[in-house]
């Protein structure tokens, strides 16, 4: 009687051909994950160790004549920018003694100004990312004293709201965003010190423009004083704007305005927009309230 065949086939039952080409495909898998594991093992002991804290050492020079420099040109900036800002509560009054319109009317011109710092912060630091911040600075510091300079031969209102409020807002702008970013780029440990330093120079032009703006407008009238104030602006920034230098460049690809296109930029800024209009217009109704009557 023969003997019953088995239904499992094993190695004896396979042909020797067979065998063999089973054999390879069990190592293959086996062998390539022995090399991909060596080769992140090997990957993983040449990766340098990065020290943060040693790298913002070397990086940041938390002093030097340069760095110092750069805080006394954002000091200047803020100095300037805000000192006229905050003083136009004396033009406000002038105007409106003047009848150039009532105090709400002359109004838009400081808030329209102000408005115009905040409101094109974003375009005006993508500029100085892309064609320099010194480059940038110098545009604006033109184009505020233009505005200034042009405000001291226009007497009718609208002409006002365009020179000594937009004018001046739009270069106010280009100057205040790029200046009040540099004293970063150089200080690490002492950035607090650096920043406040130059944040102070708000404050402090707030205190002199206002004092300096009412004895002109008393003794040279309303065309000089802005005349004087401009050529004021011109002599304290101008000399300050070359040692205006960054340390850090700009990350390549990452300046652009894509976010021009995007409708939710749109339902963002101008409801901001607004609302900075609407602040700007009280607080310089309000500069103006101790002098009325």
């Amino acid at each position: 009687m023969s003997s019953t065949s088995s239904p499992f086939l094993t190695a004896d039952t396979l042909p020797v051909s067979s065998v063999d080409h089973i054999q390879p495909e069990l190592d293959v898998p086996l062998q390539a994950h022995e090399i991909s594991k060596a080769a992140v093992d090997t990957d993983k002991e040449q990766l340098p160790v990065i020290d943060d804290d040693a790298n913002d050492e070397v990086e940041y020079p938390d002093g030097g004549l340069q760095a110092w420099l750069v805080v006394a040109g954002s000091f200047v900036a803020q100095f300037v920018v805000l000192g006229n800002v905050y003083s136009f509560g004396i033009y406000n009054q002038y105007y409106a003694d003047a009848q150039f319109g009532s105090s709400a009317q002359v109004a838009f011109i400081g808030s329209l100004g102000m408005a115009f710092i905040y409101i094109l912060g974003l375009p005006s630091s993508k500029l100085a990312e892309r064609y320099g911040f010194r480059q940038v600075i110098f545009a604006g510091l033109m184009i505020l004293c233009l505005g200034l300079f042009l405000a001291s031969f226009i007497t009718s209102l609208p002409l006002l709201i365009l020179t000594q409020g937009i004018m001046f807002g739009i270069g106010s702008s280009f100057i205040f965003f790029p200046a009040v970013s540099l004293p970063a780029q150089w200080f690490l440990k002492r950035r607090g010190l650096a920043m406040g330093i130059s944040v102070s120079g708000s404050g402090l032009g707030g205190l002199l423009f206002a004092q300096l703006s009412q004895r002109l407008l008393d003794t040279i009238g309303r065309e000089w004083t802005l005349r004087v104030t401009c050529i004021i602006s011109l002599v304290l920034m101008l000399p300050l704007i070359p040692f205006m230098k960054t340390r850090i460049p700009p990350r390549k690809g990452s300046t652009g305005f894509s976010f021009l296109k995007n409708p939710g930029f749109y339902c963002l800024s101008v409801p901001v927009s607004l609302a900075l209009l609407l602040n700007s217009f009280l607080l310089t109704l309000l500069l103006s309230l101790p002098r009325i009557g």
